[in-house]
């Protein structure tokens, strides 16, 4: 038994370094392939089926194996129900389209939680009819027999098709809303605080906004539903802050801010997935080149640019433009230079005090925003720094591996 046991260790992790650079890196909502299925380790696998028994982990597996089932029953009688009871229409419509109509435009309030809630619904169910009825086949014709890795090309397809379709759509928002006289890089930094607070939105941001918070509150969720990995409480604590962020700025009317930061952030999580799926297609040469442009576009995005919104916190806000005071959210206008230090209830204005007509900007606020990005950038650094460890490992020819994943992956 014990020879046995040593065998299957040594089996794993011969396994375990043969896997490239990009096979093992997780960042952000991308995370490592070699930890996550535990179907090459037989004890391993042993061990976790049973662990069924365990509420919380049977409750998660029953949720994932019949997930397209349930989010289509809820689809439907939520369609159904908006349909057939015509008197029940302004309660349900809520789930599948923009709530408080101005015009052309759009207000935001409470009701905007129904939308959220319609895309998580959403996104569950076609993520998993794209992942289980489209790209595991695709990788069967592209010559991906194994099951372990057609499911790990699905995963990493299905992320460039999502990033690469957000990306585009918010870069189109914000070159569309990006005034044709904001001329220089300091200049559309001071942009992104100027005219708060925004009164209205179009449909457009309105729905990408929204579905962005529905992403990142499902990615909240699947942490826990899917087997647990090693740097399961950084992942958490990175998702959360983005949640919050993204709530936060969208409740405080900071939406340009706010598409700026997701466009920023959400370049690199297209090339990383890429370089993932080049390695299974065993096109090498092109992954090292993705993959060079990967850290290229990493650096740029995640440290330069965004420490550069970070730096047009301090030096715009207040000084420049978004001076603090008591401001009418029905006008735009600055009502009083005056201002409160409360928090919550200036940021969640429409869903806390949606009647009041006015929100606060205080020091406490921009510190709080500022605080929140700068976390977020302290965990984009030391994801940087084990992706540059696996670049030193690569210069140095030796096996490329992903140090947080080699203990989970390693049979025990």
């Amino acid at each position: 038994m014990t020879h046995h046991r040593d065998k299957t260790r040594q089996t794993c992790n011969a396994q375990h370094y043969r896997y490239a650079a990009v096979d093992g890196l997780s960042v952000c909502a991308i995370q490592a392939d070699n930890d996550d299925h535990p179907t090459e380790c037989p004890e391993w696998q042993q061990n976790y089926h049973s662990n069924r028994e365990n509420p919380p982990q049977s409750l998660g597996a029953e949720f994932l194996e019949h997930q397209l089932g349930l989010c289509v029953n809820v689809m439907m009688v939520v369609l159904l129900t908006y349909y057939l009871f015509p008197d029940l229409k302004d309660k349900t419509g809520g789930f599948f389209m923009p709530s408080y109509p101005r015009g052309s435009l759009y207000d935001i309030g409470p009701q905007d939680l129904k939308l959220v809630i319609g895309f998580i619904v959403f996104f569950t169910a076609t993520r998993d009819v794209i992942l289980n009825s489209i790209l595991k086949n695709l990788a069967a014709r592209l010559g991906i027999m194994k099951p372990r890795n057609q499911v790990q090309f699905a995963e990493q397809s299905y992320m460039i098709i999502h990033y690469t379709t957000y990306w585009s759509w918010g870069l189109g928002l914000f070159m569309r809303n990006t005034s044709t006289e904001v001329g220089g890089f300091e200049n559309l930094l001071i942009s992104l605080w100027s005219g708060f607070p925004l009164l209205y939105m179009d449909a457009s941001l309105k729905i990408y906004y929204l579905s962005q918070i529905a992403f990142w509150l499902q990615q909240v969720a699947m942490l826990h539903l899917e087997h647990r990995r090693k740097d399961h409480l950084q992942m958490l604590l990175h998702h959360i802050v983005t949640t919050v962020l993204l709530v936060g700025s969208y409740s405080y009317r900071q939406w340009r801010a706010g598409n700026a930061i997701l466009v920023c952030m959400d370049l690199v999580d297209i090339i990383l997935p890429l370089a993932k799926v080049l390695h299974y297609l065993s096109l090498q040469r092109s992954r090292d080149i993705v993959f060079a442009v990967f850290v290229a576009a990493w650096i740029i995005t995640r440290h330069i640019i965004f420490l550069a919104i970070c730096w047009s916190i301090c030096k715009h806000v207040h000084g420049t433009t978004m001076a603090y005071g008591t401001y009418s959210t029905n006008t735009g206008a600055m009502i009083s230079p005056e201002n409160n230090n409360d928090i919550l209830i200036n940021i969640f204005q429409p869903f806390l005090d949606p009647s009041s007509g006015i929100v606060t900007f205080n020091a406490n606020i921009r510190w709080l925003f500022l605080g929140l990005l700068l976390l977020l950038h302290c965990i984009t650094v030391a994801w940087f720094f084990m992706i540059f460890r696996v670049i030193m490992r690569v210069l140095r020819g030796e096996g490329a591996t992903d140090t947080r994943s080699e203990d989970e992956h390693n049979c025990q």
